[in-house]
């Protein structure tokens, strides 16, 4: 998306969230929906819910601006999987399980850091950055091993929009252009490969769509947010946008009405809304282009 691209969209977002300020009303969807409770408490349906969406479709693992350069790397846990992130020799963003060929040993046990290689704390097998066997601890007495096919297991990885997505099932190669449709040139446009990381926090809750269902609406936001955020933003009003099973939410700051009595050609849409990106199933961004944004994956 070029930027006259992107200042065009803003301003459309501009106007429909205007028009919702001046007459009070917001988007909404056609009809009422109800869930029952066992949606969110059954535990059969929820492993069956989770094992059967992150280990098929793509999933956000990291922000590429957590691995700036070669030797950086990050651990998370996906399916009570472990897995291992790292920034190759050649700049490539790769994933692998996070445990050595040998006797199953966790690789790395830190949440993050900078290696020039990998070895294993068990048996001193080695790997480079790339996830290639390069050396044996005594190998001279271990036996002969073909190294090539005893590398770390890859994941299914492709670094797009400033976000390393994974794939838990290799069967299924990732194809983030279809995946994403037309929210792709939307989180691209946010230009997050260029953004400086200020903090990280790691937050346990409850089931992942108790999480999801916060970012799918802003009826919750001047109550819940009333001392940040929400003192700035206008209560209940909503421009929502859908893509496939992705959303993009814009909210009314409330300087918004200021635009009612300003020529379009002198507005800085920016200035005026918040937005929120949510891409299924784990990926939320919220926040200010330009400015500061929250993501959550």
């Amino acid at each position: 998306m070029t930027r006259l691209d992107q200042r065009d969209d803003m301003m459309d977002l501009a106007r429909r969230a205007l028009a919702h300020c001046i007459n009070q009303t917001t988007d909404m969807t056609e009809s009422i929906m109800t869930m029952p409770i066992e949606a969110y408490t059954d535990e059969t349906r929820y492993r069956a819910e989770r094992n059967r969406i992150f280990s098929s479709l793509p999933i956000a693992g990291a922000l590429s601006i957590e691995l700036p350069n070669p030797g950086h790397y990050k651990t998370i846990s996906i399916l009570e999987k472990p897995l291992l992130l790292v920034r190759g020799d050649d700049g490539k963003a790769r994933a692998f399980l996070n445990v050595c060929r040998h006797r199953g040993a966790r690789i790395c046990e830190a949440e993050e850091g900078v290696v020039k290689k990998f070895s294993c704390p068990y048996h001193s097998w080695v790997y480079d950055l790339q996830g290639n066997l390069t050396s044996r601890y005594a190998a001279g007495t271990f036996g002969d091993l073909d190294h090539s096919s005893l590398g770390l297991t890859p994941i299914g990885c492709e670094e797009d929009a400033g976000i390393i997505w994974l794939t838990l099932d290799s069967s299924a190669p990732i194809d983030i252009k279809a995946w994403l449709g037309g929210m792709r040139a939307k989180v691209g446009s946010l230009d997050l490969g260029n953004w400086h990381l200020f903090k990280k926090r790691v937050l346990d809750g409850p089931g992942w769509k108790v999480t999801m269902d916060g970012y799918l609406e802003i009826y919750h936001h001047n109550t819940v947010h009333g001392r940040t955020v929400g003192q700035h933003t206008i209560g209940n009003l909503l421009v929502l946008d859908t893509h496939g099973p992705h959303q993009r939410l814009t909210l009314g700051r409330k300087s918004l009405k200021s635009l009612e009595t300003q020529p379009e050609e002198d507005w800085e849409p920016l200035e005026h809304i918040r937005l929120v990106h949510n891409c299924f199933p784990n990926l939320s961004i919220s926040g200010i282009l330009g400015d500061h944004c929250l993501v959550s994956l």
